[in-house]
C-alpha cells in the first residue's frame, strides 16, 4: 500500500528539500507502477551486469531486485548490458561504488540505473563504500535530469550487509545531496523511494528515518 514520506531538508530556504519515501514491495512493480515515468530506478547489479546469470553461488535459487526488474524489462535490457564496453582494463562494466545507466525497455520509468555496493561487510569501510554507492546514483540521477528515483536496499539482500548499517549509509547518503543541491546551481532530484521487500530490511529503514526527520 502506502508509503511513508519523511522531508528532507536542504541547507537553504530557496532550494528544494527531497522527499522521501519508504515503501513495503517488490522494486520490479514500483518500476511499471508509473510512479517514476520521468525518474528512474536503481538496480542492484555486478561487475559484469550480467544480472542472476551471475555465476556466483548466492545467486542459487535466488531472484534479487536486480533480477526483478530485468524480468519486466524484456530481453532488451540484457541485450544492451552486454553490449556495453568495460569500464576497466579487467573486463569489468560496472566498478565498485560507482552507478552506470541503461535505457529503461518495457519498464516504465526513463532510466536503469545499475549500481555496484560493497559485497561484503567490514565495519566503517564497507559503510563508507555502500554511502559512495548511493551518492554515485544520486548524481547521476542529476546528470540526467531525473526528479524522482526508486531504489532497493543496496548489498542488504543476498550480499548480506546489515540493514541498519544499509539504512545509515543511505539516508547519509540522501542528506549529503540534498546539501550539495544546496550548495550548489541546485539538483533535479526531488523524490527518492526505497521500495524494501524484505519486512526487517523495511522496518530498520523506517526506524532509521523516523529517528532523523520525524519531529
Amino acid at each position: 500500500g502506502g508509503a511513508l514520506t519523511f522531508r528532507v531538508p536542504a541547507l537553504t530556504e530557496d532550494a528544494q528539500p527531497i522527499r522521501l519515501q519508504i515503501r513495503s514491495g517488490c522494486l520490479g512493480d514500483a518500476a511499471m507502477s508509473g510512479r517514476h515515468a520521468t525518474g528512474g530506478v536503481v538496480a542492484s547489479s555486478n561487475p559484469q551486469l550480467c544480472g542472476n546469470r551471475s555465476g556466483w553461488w548466492g545467486f542459487a535459487g535466488v531472484t534479487n531486485a536486480d533480477g526483478a526488474l530485468r524480468e519486466r524489462a524484456g530481453s532488451g535490457l540484457e541485450t544492451e548490458c552486454e553490449a556495453l564496453p568495460p569500464a576497466a582494463a579487467s573486463g569489468d562494466k560496472l566498478l565498485p561504488s560507482t552507478a552506470r545507466a541503461t535505457s529503461a525497455h518495457a519498464l516504465r520509468t526513463a532510466w536503469v540505473l545499475h549500481a555496484l555496493g560493497p559485497t561484503s561487510f567490514h565495519a566503517r569501510e564497507s559503510e563508507a563504500a555502500l554511502r559512495r554507492t548511493y551518492a554515485a546514483c544520486f548524481d547521476l540521477a542529476d546528470s540526467l535530469g531525473l526528479g524522482s528515483l526508486a531504489l532497493p536496499a543496496l548489498a542488504c539482500g543476498v550480499a548480506g550487509f546489515p540493514a541498519t548499517a544499509g539504512a545509515r549509509a543511505a539516508f547519509d547518503a540522501v542528506e549529503r545531496h540534498a546539501a550539495a543541491a544546496a550548495g550548489a546551481a541546485g539538483g533535479t532530484l526531488a523524490r527518492v523511494e526505497f521500495v524494501l521487500l524484505d519486512r526487517r530490511v523495511y522496518c530498520e529503514f523506517a526506524d532509521e528515518a523516523w529517528s532523523r526527520w520525524q519531529r
